[in-house]
């Protein structure tokens, strides 16, 4: 950026004296840095729904795999105890 914006503009992208900044805002500036926070806090809300929405399908995945196990060691049970003649074998 040159020297001349810089003194031009502060900060925060606004321009330093009052006049320029109304007819900045006139014409439709925008700040570069409203711009930028903008776009930091989009990405920053994808990311955290997208980790929300993994989050979401790793308990479903492990809601899943409990019940499975709990039904293969059922029967695992019932055969254990077939083979053993509990039940009449």
């Amino acid at each position: 950026m040159s020297k001349r914006k810089q003194r031009k503009l502060d900060k925060w992208g606004y321009y330093l004296n009052s006049e320029d900044t109304t007819e900045a805002r006139a014409h439709g500036f925008e700040p570069k840095n409203v711009e930028r926070i903008d776009r930091k806090e989009t990405k920053r809300d994808y990311r955290l729904d997208k980790t929300a929405q993994k989050t979401e399908l790793l308990k479903a995945k492990g809601t899943r795999l409990k019940w499975l196990v709990i039904l293969i060691g059922l029967i695992m049970m019932g055969f254990g105890a077939f083979k053993a003649g509990i039940f009449g074998g």
